[in-house]
């Protein structure tokens, strides 16, 4: 495993819920199973994470050695070597056929050329017993072999297996997590959708109240306005301060209404842009 892939990070889902980002010893501390999802910056989707190659060494177990049989050939004793001496039969030389036409004994050479023979014969019994064993060890090899590799097709084809399984759980759990995201994406929008409503409604109330108080203020107004007429325009019965004073006092009036209604009416622009900032502040 090169530096850069220890290094990497990933995300990792548990109990539907994303956690991380964790490196591959991280991740191995925490003790994950090839059928855990992750995710890393370059997916596209969550995988599992023996589909991951940086990953597959957390979960590779060592395959078992293929034993090999050892056959060593059996060692040449001095008893056997005997034994061939004493049960082999002594081979005629030339030399001896040759005293044998002239009606003569053979010699002593007949001694050493059958001791070399009964060597030979051994030698060549042994070679073929070594032989023997060599062809059965390379046989048992070659069946091993064909077992082991029979066995590891099958493993193979169970993981393959596994590894299927594995991906349609992780396709359902990928499915059942994007539903359960739209679902609450749903709620959400419906809740928004609630409280704009909500804040509308309590703005077109405010104002409307508003402006009932308005048009109280605008009636008193007119009758401020009345007032101020009458008394500017009646000179009996009235001394020159009393009309001085309910003459201020009409003007006095005059001037609260209208400031009540400009007050008012201010009143009604910060309240429709509260509910404007309102709803945005929601939206964002």
């Amino acid at each position: 495993m090169t530096q850069s892939s220890q290094n990497t990070e990933y995300y990792l889902v548990v109990d539907n819920q994303q956690q991380g980002p964790f490196t591959v010893s991280q991740l191995a501390a925490r003790n994950i199973t090839p059928e855990s999802l992750v995710w890393t910056v370059g997916m596209e989707n969550w995988v599992t994470a023996s589909s991951v190659p940086a990953l597959v060494i957390l979960f590779k177990k060592p395959e078992p050695s293929i034993p090999v049989a050892n056959i060593t050939p059996p060692a040449v004793t001095k008893e056997a070597t005997s034994n061939a001496q004493r049960n082999v039969k002594p081979v005629k030389s030339n030399l001896e056929t040759s005293y044998s036409n002239e009606n003569l004994k053979p010699t002593d050479t007949s001694q050493p050329v059958g001791f070399i023979a009964a060597i030979r014969e051994t030698m060549q019994e042994k070679r073929f017993k070594y032989g023997a064993f060599v062809v059965i060890g390379i046989i048992a090899l070659a069946g091993i072999l064909e077992v082991g590799k029979s066995i590891k097709k099958s493993n193979l084809a169970e993981k393959n297996k596994q590894t299927e399984e594995r991906n349609i759980k992780a396709e359902q759990s990928l499915e059942s997590l994007a539903l359960q995201a739209a679902a609450a994406q749903e709620e959400e929008r419906k809740e928004q959708e609630r409280r704009e409503k909500e804040i509308t409604e309590s703005v077109k109330r405010r104002v409307s109240e508003i402006n009932v108080e308005i048009t109280m203020q605008e009636e008193e107004l007119v009758l401020a306005r009345q007032k101020f007429s009458e008394v500017t325009a009646t000179k009996l019965f009235r001394s020159a301060a009393t009309r001085s004073e309910e003459v201020n006092a009409a003007m006095d009036q005059i001037k609260y209404h209208e400031n009540e209604i400009e007050r008012l009416k201010k009143e009604i622009k910060t309240v429709e842009l509260n509910g404007e900032r309102a709803i945005e502040g929601r939206n964002y």
